[in-house]
């Protein structure tokens, strides 16, 4: 920019061109992140996590389990995220002093809460883009189920089967 001063060009206007083009690719940057699976460390877990419904992922980067998981979360983020869910993933190899703070004895490690009054809990359900979707739909999902008819209460008995019990 100071070359352009000396040539005679007008700084200001450089300036505010270049704030611009930066405040617009931090944009874009921005809505880019939002559908993507979080990245969290020691220094930003409590802040980001302080607000919403999460879902975070303790890995280590060699664990084959981790590496399977991954691109299930990196494809259901944006989906979660329009349900209410958001996905986070800690390297528990790295952010070892947050990881024992959750307990994580294994990679990878599931843990969740669906409000920050709540303690995080260990999220035991499959590892399938289906079923960690159809667990945000359960969770932000009225828990009372109001059955007044047939129809509801076959509908509810649909909806609340496990496929081993059929």
């Amino acid at each position: 920019l100071l070359c352009h001063w000396f040539l005679g060009w007008n700084p200001p206007v450089t300036m505010v061109g270049l704030v611009k083009v930066v405040a617009a690719a931090m944009s874009v940057v921005a809505l880019a992140r939002a559908s993507e699976v979080q990245v969290l460390s020691g220094d930003n877990f409590h802040d980001a996590t302080s607000e919403g419904f999460w879902l975070v992922e303790f890995y280590a980067p060699w664990c084959g389990h981790c590496k399977r998981l991954n691109p299930v979360l990196d494809e259901v983020a944006e989906e979660a995220r329009e349900k209410g869910m958001l996905i986070g993933k800690v390297d528990a190899t790295a952010h070892a002093k947050l990881s024992e703070s959750f307990g994580v004895r294994g990679y990878p490690t599931l843990k969740f809460r669906t409000s920050p009054n709540e303690e995080w809990k260990a999220y035991s359900g499959g590892r399938k883009a289906k079923d960690i979707l159809g667990f945000a739909d359960r969770m932000l999902k009225d828990p009372l189920t109001h059955v007044t008819s047939k129809a509801d209460l076959d509908e509810f008995l649909e909806s609340t089967a496990n496929e081993e019990w059929k």
